[in-house]
């Protein structure tokens, strides 16, 4: 497939805030493909166009002849090319905002060698909340009210709630994200 490079990895949320699914409308082949991350996100992919994202289908992906870790890893590896410089932002209270162009800073969560770079800004586990998918906080679990600060980040209220993701609070464990409860 000749789009190869231009896959990208984009977090999506699975159902909307009043509970009905986000894809349910769409036959299976015309499905985005879906890869689980945590609580009600999922990673989907797309094709980076100029213009536009265009979201990798089950049909389009059956095509490709390749399994699914082989999409996202490809997909992982391309996203620092559609990144502008990752910048670092003191929100107070130890949060951090992460940005890096405003339309994959969730996908960021992604990145596993991002995290260990954040390590020395991040006292404990890194907490994160990605409550629009060019919106990324995060706090190190070990700074005072950690979850409590990093849980309004992720109530943030949004302008635009076109690209809204997750209202849960995320911890990375080994080498992966999961939903966090304090």
């Amino acid at each position: 497939m000749s789009d190869t490079p231009f896959i990208v990895p984009m977090l999506k949320q699975l159902a909307k805030p009043d509970g009905t699914a986000t894809l349910a409308d769409l036959a299976p082949a015309d499905t985005p493909v879906v890869r689980p991350l945590a609580a009600d996100v999922v990673v989907m992919y797309a094709i980076d166009r100029p213009n536009r994202l265009e979201y990798i289908t089950n049909k389009m992906f059956d095509a490709m002849g390749m399994d699914l870790e082989a999409l996202h890893q490809l997909a992982v590896r391309n996203l620092p090319r559609c990144l502008e410089r990752i910048q670092l932002h003191d929100c107070g209270d130890g949060v951090i905002g992460i940005s890096a162009g405003g339309t994959f800073e969730a996908t960021l969560l992604l990145l596993d060698d991002l995290w260990p770079r954040l390590a020395p800004h991040l006292p404990g586990q890194p907490l994160a909340a990605i409550p629009s998918r060019d919106l990324i906080f995060t706090i190190g679990s070990a700074q005072p009210r950690a979850f409590e600060l990093i849980a309004a980040r992720a109530r943030t209220p949004l302008a635009d709630r076109h690209h809204e993701l997750s209202t849960s609070v995320f911890i990375r464990q080994d080498q992966g994200w999961s939903a966090y409860n304090n």
